[in-house]
């Protein structure tokens, strides 16, 4: 299982063009979800010290709600950027566009099996 993708890759490289793209992409959302997991918890944190000042605070409540806080803020952050970067790869493959049906790019206006029909 751990190498799995690198054996895939290596198998469809010519029909997957960007994959190494898409993987570089992907390893920085979940960078950055891991940044937003540690962002969050220490703002939920620091936040309780300064409430903790005028009301006081279940201790466990201290613990749950940046464990929490951190964990949702790194789930919100890796998803928006997974879409991105899924968003992104389907531009950058050419049988993905707008213009072509996802079977393989043949429904191009003009082109076989295109959207103009010209009876004669």
């Amino acid at each position: 299982m751990g190498l799995s993708h690198v054996k895939y890759a290596e198998e469809n490289a010519p029909h997957l063009k960007h994959y190494k793209t898409y993987t570089k992409c992907q390893s920085e959302a979940f960078v950055y979800g891991m940044m937003g997991f540690v962002s969050g918890g220490a703002t939920i944190y620091v936040g309780q010290e300064v409430i903790k000042r005028f009301a006081p605070i279940n201790q466990n409540a201290k613990l749950f709600a940046p464990v929490f806080g951190g964990a949702l803020v790194s789930y919100l952050v890796t998803r928006r950027k997974t879409k991105i970067c899924q968003q992104m790869w389907l531009a950058l493959e050419e049988r993905h566009s707008s213009l072509s049906p996802m079977e393989g790019g043949e429904g191009l206006a003009g082109g076989p099996g295109g959207g103009t029909s010209s009876a004669a």
